[in-house]
Order: C-alpha cells, then sequence, then structure tokens
C-alpha cells in the first residue's frame, strides 16, 4: 500500500531527549498493531495469517523493549 501523503519532517522544536524519543517510538508501535489488528482479515490464508501474527509478535516484542528502556530511564531520574 503505498502513502500518498508523506510524513511532515520532524520539527526542530521537538525535544530530542532519549525519554522523548522512546515515548515516540512506543507510540508509533502501538498504532503499527492497532493497524495490523485492524486490517488482519479472518479469510486471510494459513501463510497470511502466519506473516500477520508473526508481524504482530515482533512490533510487540519491539514496544516491550522501548517500555522497558522508558522505564529504566524513568528510575533514573
Amino acid at each position: 500500500m503505498l502513502k500518498i501523503v508523506p510524513d511532515p519532517p520532524l520539527s526542530t522544536e521537538i525535544s530530542h531527549s532519549l525519554e522523548d524519543l522512546l515515548v515516540q517510538i512506543s507510540e508509533r508501535l502501538f498504532c503499527a498493531l492497532s493497524i495490523i489488528h485492524l486490517n488482519t482479515p479472518a479469510h486471510f490464508t494459513n501463510i497470511g495469517r502466519g506473516l500477520s501474527l508473526t508481524s504482530t509478535h515482533k512490533i510487540e516484542a519491539a514496544r516491550q523493549l522501548a517500555e522497558l528502556a522508558l522505564s529504566k530511564l524513568q528510575v533514573r531520574h
């Protein structure tokens, strides 16, 4: 699927602290998971269903790592 509108460039006013970046990563991964769940029809073939589940698993694992890093960063403050 092609995107019609590209993502806007990052503003220079956005704080680029590690904590802010981890929050943005976590939010984007959550959105990716939501899109996969909404776009996985029940009539997928076994291969398509397997690829969807694998994608979901990998995104969820990355999100958990971002949340873990964020929690460790917050403990230090």
